[in-house]
Formats: C-alpha cells, structure tokens, sequence
C-alpha cells in the first residue's frame, strides 16, 4: 500500500512540473512594429513590401494574449495602432490602420524609438516577452547635422540601455546599403536582440518570417529560486588547523658600506646652446641666399583653371541656381566628384527641397570635361529640357534642372592663342637675319 501512495506522489509532482513548464512556454509577447515611412523607402519599395510583410507578420500571430503596436515614423512619430490584444476580431481592425505611403521628409529614429519604448513600459503585460521590430533604409536624420549626431549618441547609449532594463529585444532591419547598419547592430547586441541586412524588397518577407519564428520560439528567461539552507550556515566557514611547516633559520650579515663615488662638478650646457642657435641661423642664411640667386621658373601658361581639393588642375567652372531654391547664387566646381542632393551631411550642393532625392545627382570631371550624371532620383535631372538617363557632357550655358529647380553651367572659354611659346623658333632659310 505504501509503495502505490509514493508512486502517487510521485505522478502528482510530475503533473505540477509540466503544468509549470506548459505555464512558462505560453508567457504572452507584447510586440512593437516601429516603420520607416520617408520618402526614400518609395525608391527602394515601391510596390511596398514592407507593409505587405508586416500585415502578413500580424495575421500570423495566435490569439494567446499577444498584443501588437503598429508605429510609422518619419520626421514626425505616428502610433497608428496602439498596443492592442491580438484576436479575429482585432486583427481586421489593426491591418486596416498600416497608413504607410513613404511621404515622409526625415527620419527621427530616437523618437520613434523613444516612444516604442515608452509603449511598452506602460501598456506592456507584466511578465510579459517584449520586443520591438524595426525596418529603415537610412541614418539619423532630423534636419540638423549637429542635433544628428546627439540624437545618434542617446539612442545608442541611453535609449538602449532602458530597453535592455526593461526587457525590450530590438529586432532591427537595415534595408539598402544606405541604412545605418552600425547603428542597428549595436542596438540589437544591446538588448540581446537579433540584426539583419536586406538590400533588395524581395528579402523583407523571409526576414519577417525569420523574426516571427525566433519571437514564437524564444523561451522567457528563467529566474533561478533563491534556495533556502535547511541550517543556519556559519559566518565563517571553519577550516582544519593546518599543520606546520618547520622554517629554516635565517642568517643575517652585515653588508659592507658603500665606497663614496667622487661627484663630478656638471658641465654648463650654455656654450651648446649658443653653437646650436649659431648654427641654425648660418644655415638659413645660406638656404635665403642660395634661393635668391636662382633663376625664376618659366611660368606655364595653361589654360586659366583652379586646383582642385585632389590636387589636380581643373578648368573653372561652376553653376548658377537661376530658380532661388537654394542659400547661394553661384557653386565652384573644385572637385572632381560634385554631389547634389538634399541631404547637408552627404552633398556638396543641397537643395533643401522636398521632391529633391537625398543624393540626386553628380558632376564629374573625366576626360577633360565635365559630365552630369543622374543618381537614380525619384523626380529626374534635366539636361537643356531632355531627362538624363545615364550620363551627359556640360558644355558652357547650358541648363540642368534637378526636378524643376534649374541651374546654368558656367565654364568660360580661354584664348588659347594667348598661350606664351617657351620654346626655340627656327628661323626659316629665306628670311634675312635680323640685326
């Protein structure tokens, strides 16, 4: 009888033990879905895949007291769904509210994440898995380079850090080589999270199904117990005398004194001195004199041009803004690559205006010339009226418009006949001889 009541016992804690397993396998996930909505995200998806890849992460998540958020983010912060309970119900509600349209200006990452975050430390489930997943194609960008560089340094350092406090992993995407991967990773290794690179929209619906399959299998971390001693154990452990070890006597001896060295009187260092600036002043006397009786280098009298940053001599040349849409009237070309575009931190030349590609075009000086090439911009470069598909030559008043903002290209023309002769002139044998 006593050895069926044990093997009861026995069954009954099994039964506990799995119960606190099945328990701890079906902890609820609260998750955040944090969406790069610029206007650059338009170029690399344009048939909008992210938002597809994203409806289609939703659907798939189990009525088990998951709840999801849906952020899109830009220059401004926008929490389209709340943090909201995932059922058949909600889910219709929650697809229906993925307003992304890629119309977007900037990109204030710290800010979207900030209120991520701040989601779900006040709405998020207690005891609850959380994470935040985020997509981005590009840096931090609020419109103003020095506020950039703080806004980057807090959301690396301390936004991460209160996520990796609360138990936040940030899953984060870096989509097209532009996108801040750096950045992303170090977020994610932060927060015991996952990173991933995706350069073509095609990638983005493997890479949901990859985050949603590690989130779905992510055990919540277990907290040890705290075991408690049968006896009170004792302060300090008590160890068995050890026994001892007989030393060898030790012998001192008396070191002889030391024999006084004689110190020698130190030489003054003046007369160095005076020899070393005496010197000094005899060779650059004799460098000033040796360089006034050269003769004078033949100037070369090329064509007029200007040295560029590369060192090497560029003709001159530069454009006019003739529509106002920048800060400056006249650019100097003084680089053999030129960048336009509205980014301040990536061009050259920024045209701060909204239908202006972040890197819209180039003016590159190669064999002799200077050629306007176009950088894939959403709204085009303009050579003289005609649209720029690969490349075009400049050539002096011509019009270059990025969008419908128009320039003129300056290259004044030089007299070459003006060019001085530094070489001997044979005579002809006909000609008298001059005097």
């Amino acid at each position: 009888m006593k050895i069926y009541t044990f093997l009861s016992m026995v069954a009954f804690a099994f039964m506990l033990l799995c119960c606190g397993n099945a328990f701890a396998l079906t902890v609820p996930k609260d998750i955040v879905l944090m969406i790069d909505n610029s206007g650059s995200m338009k170029k690399g998806d344009p048939h909008f895949v992210t938002k597809n890849a994203a409806t289609e992460f939703v659907k798939n998540l189990h009525d088990d007291g998951t709840q999801v958020a849906v952020l899109i983010f830009d220059h401004r912060v926008n929490l389209a769904v709340p943090l909201t309970t995932v059922s058949e119900v909600t889910k219709e509600d929650i697809l229906s509210n993925f307003d992304i349209d890629y119309q977007g200006q900037f990109t204030n990452i710290p800010a979207a994440m900030e209120r991520a975050i701040y989601e779900l430390k006040t709405k998020g489930q207690e005891e609850s898995q959380k994470f935040i997943i985020f997509i981005t194609d590009g840096i931090v960008d609020t419109g103003d380079k020095i506020r950039d560089i703080d806004k980057t340094r807090w959301l690396r350092e301390n936004l991460a850090e209160d996520a990796a406090a609360q138990g936040i992993k940030i899953f984060g995407i870096a989509f097209t080589k532009l996108a801040d991967f750096e950045l992303i990773q170090s977020l994610a290794q932060k927060t015991k999270g996952k990173y991933f690179r995706v350069l073509t929209p095609e990638e983005i619906p493997e890479v949901f199904s990859r985050i949603y399959q590690l989130i779905m299998d992510m055990k919540p971390e277990s907290v040890q117990p705290v075991s408690q001693p049968l006896t009170e154990a004792p302060l300090v452990s008590e160890e068995p005398p050890k026994p001892e070890i007989e030393k060898s006597p030790i012998y001192v001896t008396e070191a002889p004194e030391p024999t006084p060295t004689p110190v020698k009187p130190k030489k003054s260092s003046l007369p160095i001195i005076i020899l070393i600036v005496l010197a000094t002043f005899g060779v650059i006397v004799v460098f000033f004199l040796f360089r006034s009786r050269r003769k004078p280098s033949t100037t070369s009298t090329m064509a007029e041009g200007h040295v560029g940053v590369t060192g090497e001599l560029l003709p001159e040349a530069s454009i006019r803004d003739v529509s106002g849409a920048t800060e400056k009237d006249i650019y100097k070309i003084n680089k053999k690559v030129t960048k336009i575009g509205r980014k301040h931190q990536m061009n050259d030349i920024v045209i701060d205006q909204a239908t202006i590609s972040r890197q819209h075009a180039t003016i590159v000086y190669k064999n002799f010339s200077y050629w306007i090439i176009d950088q894939g911009s959403s709204n085009g470069t303009f050579l003289n009226g005609k649209q720029i598909v690969d490349e075009m030559k400049l050539n002096h008043g011509d019009k270059i418009s990025f969008d419908d903002y128009e320039f003129e290209f300056v290259m004044p023309v030089r007299d070459f006949d003006e060019t001085v002769v530094d070489k001997t002139v044979f005579r002809r044998v006909n000609d008298p001889k001059e005097d």
